[in-house]
């Protein structure tokens, strides 16, 4: 079978995944979403495994909270692809460095990714309030709303726009680019790939091994 990864990543953050891998040109990578709630219910392996493509022969999972029921739930099952997890401190950091995530935290703002922003009033339910309660309930803990732009979204202004009518705190956009996403997959796919040329090389040496013992044997034989 032809190698292949497959990132799972929270579908906050799917869209940003999907394009850096179509930016870097990964033909050998995949990219899969799970729902994004937090971990709020977890995740099942079973589960997980639904949402895998069926050639994908390694899985890097990207997040935070999401992770906990699995890792709580022990190993992968067997005949799952190897699963390697990438556990970050803040899931914010798929798409922006760790100072500004912080800096904006810090100050009180509620960040926010293109895919959660194009469905904001379905992302404010998943919380448990319907769309027209959304300002009371970010009044409660945010200063403000901040729009980590990845400009994966020509829309996003036109969203920001609703979204601001509905609720009545500051709305902040902050252009992050692709840069952060590609880096940290970049990061992953080289170890995969480096990984995949040093099980090749280790097989390569002990066929050639066994060739020359076969070797070795067979010209002991004609010799006696």
């Amino acid at each position: 079978m032809t190698p292949r990864l497959c990132f799972l990543v929270c579908d906050n953050f799917h869209a940003e995944v999907a394009a850096a891998v179509a930016a870097e040109g990964w033909s050998d990578v995949a990219c899969a979403a799970y729902p994004a709630n937090c971990g709020r219910p977890g995740l099942s392996w079973m589960q997980v495994g639904a949402l895998l493509p069926p050639d994908c022969t390694q899985v890097v999972m990207v997040g935070r909270a999401c992770q906990g029921s699995l890792r709580s739930a022990g190993p992968a099952p067997a005949g799952f692809p190897p699963v390697h997890s990438v556990l970050l401190e803040q899931c914010f950091h798929m798409v922006a460095g760790p100072h500004l995530v912080a800096e904006t935290v810090a100050g009180g703002a509620y960040l926010m990714t293109p895919t959660w922003l194009a469905d904001w009033r379905a992302k404010v339910r998943t919380l448990g309030f319907e769309p027209a309660l959304a300002g009371e309930f970010f009044a409660d803990f945010a200063k403000e709303l901040v729009f980590l732009d990845t400009g994966i979204d020509p829309d996003a202004a036109h969203r920001l726009q609703s979204l601001a009518q509905a609720v009545p705190l500051p709305v902040g956009r902050v252009p992050v680019g692709l840069d952060t996403t590609r880096a940290l997959l970049a990061r992953e796919v080289l170890r995969w790939r480096l990984r995949i040329e040093q099980e090749t090389r280790r097989a390569q040496s002990r066929q050639h091994a066994r060739e020359l013992a076969d070797h070795v044997a067979a010209s002991d034989l004609l010799a006696r």
